[in-house]
């Protein structure tokens, strides 16, 4: 199991192109479930969740989804509380995050992928 959490710093009106780039869960190398948790430390920040699968996009979460706001500064996710979704996704899957914020802060976001 590959459980990784990422923290971002985003200043106001950015964006975070792939947020796993260069990451073990970018490309998902053998059959898995896929969960993301995320909390931001100020409202408005958005994320999108895309895997491509050959040349077929499939959007599991679409972009603008609301990014829940940490219960303090600095912490989070909670993985009872801040769970966005959980999907099979097969071997060679890329995993692609997009973040944007409206005002300059930091967030957190957890990946679990469990073969």
């Amino acid at each position: 199991m590959i459980h990784q959490r990422t923290a971002y710093s985003i200043p106001a009106a950015g964006s975070i192109t792939n947020l796993v780039a260069g990451t073990a869960i970018e490309y998902i190398t053998r059959p898995s479930n896929l969960k993301v948790f995320a909390t931001a430390d100020s409202s408005g920040d958005t994320f999108g969740l895309t895997v491509v699968m050959g040349g077929d996009a499939r959007v599991l979460v679409p972009s603008g989804s609301t990014i829940n706001l940490a219960s303090a500064t600095g912490a989070g996710p909670k993985l009872d509380e801040d769970l966005y979704g959980e999907w099979a996704l097969p071997q060679g899957a890329h995993v692609i995050c997009t973040i944007t914020g409206t005002t300059g802060h930091t967030g957190r976001m957890a990946f679990e992928v469990n073969p």
